[in-house]
């Protein structure tokens, strides 16, 4: 309870964190507010909010990236790119180190690079 209320706080005034809800080494969910997405090697699915928005052979790249015309504190965004120009937004993270290690996290299911863009 007390760490749902520390979250809520940090998020109401501009942190934003993603969560590590489960990790093996062929499965990874993470939890961005409500979203939760799930990255599967056994089914080579991603999965958010409980429906499957792309395979894994058709993920590109992991990219972390900030907007540049952020307001407020800057945050990273988390997201992969699927051949035929989609993108999946995974969630965004304040700090610099944690988007890296979950970008990495990632990277490590779907077997594909972690891009640093603008």
């Amino acid at each position: 309870m007390l760490q749902r209320l520390s979250q809520f706080v940090r998020y109401a005034f501009g942190a934003r964190s993603i969560s590590v809800e489960s990790e093996s080494p062929t499965r990874l969910e993470l939890r961005y507010g409500y979203t939760r997405t799930i990255f599967d090697k056994p089914s080579q699915q991603v999965i958010q909010g409980g429906k499957p928005v792309a395979t894994l052979p058709l993920v590109e790249r992991v990219e972390l990236h900030q907007p540049r015309d952020q307001e407020g504190p800057l945050n990273w965004f988390v997201t992969i790119h699927v051949k035929g120009s989609r993108r999946v937004e995974v969630g965004q993270i304040t700090d610099e180190t944690e988007a890296s290690m979950i970008g990495a996290r990632i990277a490590s299911i779907v077997d594909k690079p972690v891009v640093v863009g603008r």
